[in-house]
């Protein structure tokens, strides 16, 4: 189970897995967010599980972003995922503020 949910301040929480099963519809339901806002903040701290598709959805998102013109920013993501884009260098590449608690 997935969800993203916006917080009182704004920030965009994505809950659950980032798995292969869910970042078809966590992409779209992202898609739609960066639409409706010029400068968004994707809050990952409530990531129980995220595997290498997770990399891919981060790098899809800020592709998408950047072409409909939109900012967006990624914090408090899970340390395996972190791990991930370390080994592929994406994290020298995507928008990732590193601790934001």
């Amino acid at each position: 189970m997935h969800k993203i949910k916006t917080d009182p301040s704004g920030k965009l929480i994505i809950a659950g897995e980032v798995t292969f099963d869910t970042t078809p519809s966590l992409y779209k339901e992202g898609c739609h967010l960066i639409n409706a806002h010029n400068d968004l903040v994707f809050d990952l701290e409530q990531v129980i599980a995220s595997d290498n598709s997770g990399a891919a959805l981060l790098t899809s998102w800020t592709r998408y972003a950047k072409e409909e013109n939109k900012t967006i920013n990624f914090i408090n993501l899970p340390s395996q995922l972190l791990k991930i884009l370390e080994l592929t260098n994406l994290h020298r590449l995507l928008p990732i503020k590193l601790n934001e608690h």
